[in-house]
């Protein structure tokens, strides 16, 4: 992994806001010990690994707003400066660092290498990879790490309002992720949550009228619930998934007004996505937790705030926490 960016300790602590009389998940969390990933992974006992990506390729391929590759460091600093109390066990926490691709050019399929072999090592190691930034292209690296991990197709579940189940014969972009690791046997059922109709192609909605394992649940269909119904639509989600080994991607770009590389004018609240989250996190066969999407607002950027919420959010209903 020859654009993996390992942070020590000097590289967090920059990015922590001390506080007297207060302790910070960044002055408690565990940092890399190691020459290399395999010795960092077999050092640390924390059952949560956090890293970054840092690219925005596909999503421009996709003809997105590039800034995903920004999303990382807003995420981080905002993480590192969240409580260590007693609802927050930052010492289970290893922030491992970043596959920066940022600052070079490089083949969208050098990324998939690279985010594949990280996360499959991550999850044979017996810890669980939370993963930042990027556009939805790394779905596939996602997917396809969790698949070789466990030497089995696996399930995901998708927050999203796109199904990104694009054409394979289009060249590797942000859209088609899905359909890539389904066509390469990595990907097994599909569960889709917010899909909006009026950006799904026709042919696409044929491939899932005929496709008994991948289902949708329409954003227009779920807008107006109240909260019982929303999380009842959830739990139907997450059954058509939950019996096997299952990823959770989020893409950020589901949220209403939320910066992203597509963002929306009509989509769930902020709320909404924590809710969701809080929910599949408490199923035992998730496996990461991805989002992404996400583009920092230069001007008042809340950016990492919310995702070190849903961060924060997942580990706390986890089972792999809370055994």
């Amino acid at each position: 992994m020859d654009n993996l960016r390992i942070y020590n300790e000097k590289v967090l602590t920059n990015l922590v806001s001390n506080r007297e009389g207060e302790s910070k998940l960044g002055q408690k969390c565990q940092i890399p010990k190691g020459e290399n990933i395999d010795e960092i992974l077999e050092n640390s006992s924390s059952n949560y690994v956090v890293f970054g990506i840092e690219e925005d390729l596909g999503v421009h391929l996709n003809k997105g707003v590039r800034g995903a590759s920004k999303a990382w460091f807003s995420a981080l600093k905002s993480l590192l400066n969240v409580q260590d109390n007693r609802y927050n066990n930052s010492n289970d926490i290893l922030i491992l660092g970043s596959l920066c691709f940022a600052d070079e050019d490089f083949e969208l399929d050098q990324v998939d290498d690279q985010v594949s072999e990280l996360v499959s090592k991550i999850i044979v190691s017996g810890k669980f990879p939370i993963i930042i930034g990027g556009g939805h292209n790394n779905s596939y690296g996602n997917i396809k790490g969790l698949s070789l991990a466990k030497g089995t197709s696996v399930n995901v579940i998708n927050f999203d309002a796109h199904t990104d189940l694009r054409q394979i014969s289009d060249s590797r972009h942000s859209g088609n992720g899905f359909s890539y690791c389904k066509s390469e046997g990595y990907l097994n059922k599909y569960s889709m949550f917010g899909i909006h109709k009026n950006y799904t192609p026709e042919y696409i909605l044929e491939d899932i009228d005929e496709d008994k394992k991948i289902k949708i649940k329409y954003f227009e269909n779920l807008m107006f619930l109240d909260n019982k119904s929303f999380k009842k639509q959830i739990y139907k989600s997450i059954k058509h998934i939950n019996k096997d080994f299952f990823g959770v991607e989020i893409d950020l770009d589901a949220i209403e007004n939320f910066s992203s590389s597509a963002i929306t004018s009509s989509g769930f609240s902020a709320n909404e996505c924590r809710l969701f989250v809080k929910k599949v996190a408490k199923q035992k066969n998730a496996k990461y937790l991805h989002l992404c999407e996400a583009i920092p607002n230069q001007e008042r950027d809340t950016t990492g705030k919310l995702i070190s919420y849903l961060i924060t959010d997942f580990i706390r209903n986890n089972t792999k926490t809370n055994k």
